[in-house]
């Protein structure tokens, strides 16, 4: 499957949820043998999005594990951390490994609180940012209330990837709000989602389920054709690990 649509005009009247205009993707994976955990895949995707900034032509650029459109990718059971998992509490939602600045490259709208940061690093207080379809599960929301109020919620997954050093549950803050952006394609609804730190992701999902590989995203400055900004991808890539090629280069629309 293509990473993002590649015109507006092939999402006919549907809205996906995001600013495609301008947007350039490219995939890339760190080998496990030179990269032997999450904290060092961690750098190495933080040093090529921190290079693709400073290319002249990009204005924004980062990192994550599967953008718009791309298929809805891991799925995780995940429960509000007051309550007990059972059949009213769980909610399956899709699995995001993002970097500081993901929204922004990638045009989603960050609705309430804040991005994830430089700062949201392993042995922090774990953190997530979470889209609107998953804040309105875990406020158990009647329609129309405002899913905003889901920031400072905490949540947890019983699945067995996602426990600390102690085997306790991990727990994540919601520290902000995402727009929907569509995954399974243009007319398909949006399901919940939630986005973590590249640092404090678990490890069994990083290397098993995502086999370490990324999408760089890379936005272009207004009215710039975003398919230039090919060679700064390379080059970013290249700046962190001269061994590590990218592929599967894409425009996210005209």
């Amino acid at each position: 499957a293509g990473l993002l649509v590649r015109t507006a005009a092939a999402l006919g009247a549907v809205a996906p949820g995001y600013d495609a205009a301008g947007v350039l993707t490219a995939r890339f994976a760190l080998p496990v043998r030179d990269y032997p955990d999450v904290a060092a895949a961690a750098r190495g995707y933080a040093a090529a999005a921190e290079a693709a900034r400073r290319e002249p032509g990009v204005t924004a650029a980062a990192v994550v594990s599967r953008v718009p459109l791309g298929g809805r990718g891991i799925g995780v059971d995940v429960a509000r951390a007051d309550r007990a998992f059972g059949p009213g509490t769980r909610v399956g939602a899709a699995l995001r490994m993002a970097g500081p600045g993901y929204f922004a490259a990638a045009g989603v709208p960050l609705l309430a609180g804040r991005d994830l940061g430089a700062g949201d690093v392993a042995g922090a207080p774990g953190v997530a940012v979470v889209n609107a379809a998953l804040a309105r599960r875990l406020l158990e929301a009647r329609p129309g209330a405002d899913p905003r109020r889901a920031v400072g919620l905490r949540f947890r997954s019983d699945n067995g990837a996602f426990v600390d050093a102690a085997g306790a549950p991990r727990v994540y803050t919601v520290v902000g709000m995402a727009g929907d952006a569509r995954d399974d394609g243009p007319r398909a609804e949006a399901g919940p989602a939630f986005f973590v730190p590249l640092g404090q992701a678990p490890a069994e999902p990083w290397d098993s389920w995502a086999g370490r590989e990324a999408v760089l995203v890379a936005r272009a400055r207004p009215g710039a054709d975003p398919a230039a900004l090919a060679p700064a991808l390379r080059r970013a890539v290249a700046a962190g690990d001269a061994r590590v090629p990218i592929f599967d280069v894409q425009t996210a629309g005209a």
